[in-house]
């Protein structure tokens, strides 16, 4: 029997990643790392029976000092959406936006992303505050 494997490529990624060299330094290392396009966590929905695939897409920064919150507070990123067969059913992106995609969990109404951003303009310091993304089917 044989498996046919479909890739799951985002639409907002290159074909081709760079690479870096093995002489880099520390501050070469970081920057690769946090700002060259990546794929980055898989979220199963056992809800909806769909994979969250996390895309962050290569960014240009003006200063060294920004590496250190976009380890933690990615500017840009998507969130491909996978049948259980991991067969693309769509993709949405998140341009400067005040989610943080490496705090989510899914519940029985949606996939839930935070918004404890510190650049959020109404973040709450003393809560965990998460916003509701709802799978939604497009022109059914």
């Amino acid at each position: 029997m044989k498996t046919k494997i479909e890739a799951a490529k985002s639409r907002y990624l290159p074909q081709d990643f760079p690479t870096l060299s093995r002489a880099a330094v520390q501050l070469e290392y970081m920057t690769y790392l946090f700002t060259s396009a990546r794929y980055e966590g898989l979220l199963y929905d056992t809800f909806r029976e769909v994979y969250y695939r996390f895309c962050f897409p290569s960014i240009e920064i003006r200063e060294q000092e920004e590496i250190n919150q976009l380890r933690a507070y990615p500017k840009d990123f998507s969130v491909m959406i996978l049948d259980k067969n991991l067969i693309i059913l769509g993709e949405t992106r998140f341009e400067n936006n005040y989610l943080v995609p490496n705090n989510v969990f899914v519940a029985e109404d949606g996939l839930y992303i935070s918004t404890n951003h510190p650049d959020n303009p109404i973040l709450e310091e003393d809560w965990m505050e998460f916003e509701l993304f709802e799978l939604v089917e497009v022109g059914g």
